[in-house]
């Protein structure tokens, strides 16, 4: 700011850059959370097998595995 004050940059080039650099971490924290949201996901597909291997009876087991097949 003492910059554009003192004359030292013009202002709109100033600004701009200002801009520009605030959009670039608005975005790197919009991917960033994006790929939270796809990990979020992942862990609740794998959460929700675990409950399914985790009702099953071993005993009623046999062939192939019920969770891998369906």
């Amino acid at each position: 700011m003492l910059d554009i004050r003192d004359g030292r940059r013009p202002h709109c080039v100033y600004v701009a850059g200002l801009i520009g650099r605030r959009l670039a971490e608005v975005e790197a924290r919009l991917a960033e959370l994006a790929r939270a949201r796809a990990r979020a996901r992942a862990r609740d597909q794998l959460a929700a097998l675990a409950a399914q291997a985790a009702a099953q009876d071993p005993a009623e087991c046999s062939g192939y595995c019920s969770i891998i097949a369906g």
